[in-house]
């Protein structure tokens, strides 16, 4: 029953051949389907009587993609989409506590997190520095009646012949010295 040549593993033409008219169609040869994680390697095989395709199917995207694993989860062509600050400079803490970094990965790749991680508060000191991390500044010191930081820090009122003090951040004379 010699008939036309169709794709079905058949030799439908009698010829001692089996499907030589879809060799051009890439009958047999490797395929990829899909992108990313949802990628399948298979082989082009007959699809119908007429009709050549990759014998296999794409795998199922994940919801988002996962930051950092260089995989295209979500299978749209692009990786890490979502995670846009990845990167990115960041910084944690405030006053002499504060820290920089960047944007990292979470460790489930979920999202982002800053890779900073700020120093632990101190004591306040007399310095110009918030060193207890609490956005103030050498709060704990009155420079307007401190003699020993009169008016700023570290300015000491120290007069000869006299006992100094401090008023309104100015060296003041409170007593004088005998002799």
């Amino acid at each position: 029953n010699r008939g036309p040549e169709v794709c079905d593993t058949v030799d439908n033409d009698c010829d001692g051949q089996v499907d030589e008219t879809f060799q051009d169609q890439g009958l047999g040869d490797a395929c990829m389907v899909g992108t990313g994680a949802c990628a399948a390697a298979g082989i082009r095989a007959c699809a119908g009587p007429d009709a050549v395709a990759c014998n296999v199917q794409p795998g199922d995207p994940a919801g988002s993609d996962l930051c950092g694993n260089g995989i295209d989860d979500d299978c749209d062509g692009r990786l890490d989409e979502g995670h846009d600050n990845l990167g990115m400079p960041c910084s944690e803490g405030q006053g002499a506590c504060r820290a920089n970094g960047a944007f990292v990965c979470t460790q489930d790749g979920a999202g982002t997190e800053c890779s900073a991680r700020p120093q632990a508060p101190v004591d306040e000191l007399c310095n110009g520095a918030d060193d207890d991390c609490d956005g103030q500044v050498d709060e704990d010191f009155e420079v307007q009646q401190d003699p020993d930081n009169c008016g700023r820090c570290g300015r000491v009122c120290d007069l000869a012949n006299a006992v100094a003090g401090c008023e309104a951040g100015e060296c003041i004379i409170d007593s004088c010295l005998e002799g």
